[in-house]
């Protein structure tokens, strides 16, 4: 039942994550048109998703004040706010694998204040040469700039080697190849830009960056997405239907898996439990509670008990007609047996 219950409640929560994943999908376009590189053409998805899932993941505040900012640098600071808000709301900052929680970070916070520094450079750097916080703002920005780079780059390459199974390696490879070579041409123009060079120098590298950030926030969503997939799949797979599903839905009896076992039986009013080497594939199963003071206690077969002379006795009695299974992990279930004389064991 332990066992059942966890993958249950991972299940939901694996299902929450999914959620925002829709709703980062949502709301990129937006925050893509905020960088000037694209326009919105959001035909109202996006309203439909805020309106299902705002309420839920506390997002309502940080969008608002998304929708009421002006200018590209507010436009991306109080949107990269709102995608933090999303991953907290949503549980992704929760994430409990390794690959899929790594590429969740640069989906979720590295990419946008990547692309958030490299608006803090190009502003900036339009600065007039005589302006006193010039230098001192493109030096921040630069090691913003730099610090988000290293981000990204660590945390892909962190998820990439965390999944065993090559994929992800396979999804990232280039699109990080191409994001880090893009930030590494920007950042190439520090030292020009300090001695008093335009921002003209920039355009190109800028552009460039900004294609290749979305490139790669798009291949590290796609991919985190696939992640969650997988991982929903794998638990309904532990969970496998039974002929008890009518009752899986109250008691949850019905979900528990198959699991190596040993049999071990208590003969009635015995101290220890004697054990064979015998052992059984079984699924264990709860219908009824006891209604004998006097239970007999065995691990069984689904078809067969124990040959302990006692419990063929106990079976026949009409005095007990009920049985304890204890799964496991220890967890104590209740069983009804049919009483039935002559049973063959």
């Amino acid at each position: 039942m332990l066992f059942v219950s966890q993958c249950l409640k991972d299940v939901s929560s694996t299902k929450k994550e999914r959620s925002g994943v829709e709703y980062l999908a949502a709301f990129w376009p937006k925050f893509e048109a905020a960088t000037g590189a694209t326009k919105d053409n959001d035909t109202g998805q996006f309203e439909k998703v805020r309106a299902k899932f705002d309420l839920d993941f506390s997002s309502t505040q940080p969008l608002r004040s998304f929708v009421g900012a002006s200018g590209e640098p507010a436009k991306l600071e109080t949107g990269g706010v709102l995608m933090g808000a999303v991953a907290d709301g949503s549980g992704l900052t929760l994430d409990p694998d390794l690959d899929s929680f790594y590429v969740m970070l640069p989906v979720t916070q590295d990419i946008p204040a990547l692309l958030e520094a490299a608006e803090q450079v190009e502003t900036a750097a339009a600065l007039p040469l005589q302006d006193a916080t010039r230098i001192p703002r493109l030096a921040e920005a630069f090691q913003s700039m730099r610090m988000a780079n290293k981000n990204v780059a660590d945390h892909l390459q962190a998820g990439m080697n965390g999944n065993t199974e090559g994929l992800t390696k396979k999804a990232l490879g280039d699109a990080t190849a191409g994001l880090k070579k893009a930030t590494d041409a920007l950042l190439s123009h520090k030292a020009a830009l300090l001695a008093g060079a335009g921002t003209d120098t920039l355009a190109a590298d800028n552009n460039a960056l900004e294609a290749a950030a979305t490139s790669a926030w798009h291949a590290s969503h796609a991919e985190f997405g696939r992640l969650l997939q997988a991982r929903k799949d794998n638990l309904m797979h532990s969970l496998p239907a039974t002929s008890a599903d009518a009752d899986s839905t109250t008691t949850g009896v019905g979900l528990l898996p198959r699991r190596r076992v040993r049999k071990t039986s208590w003969p009635l009013m015995s101290g220890r439990p004697r054990s064979s080497n015998t052992t059984s594939y079984s699924p264990l199963r709860a219908i009824s509670m006891p209604s004998s003071p006097r239970p007999v206690i065995s691990m069984v077969k689904p078809s067969a008990f124990s040959r302990s002379s006692t419990l063929r006795a106990a079976a026949r009695s009409s005095s007990i007609n009920s049985t304890r299974i204890l799964d496991s992990s220890g967890v104590l279930l209740w069983g009804s047996i049919k009483k039935r004389a002559g049973l063959a064991l």
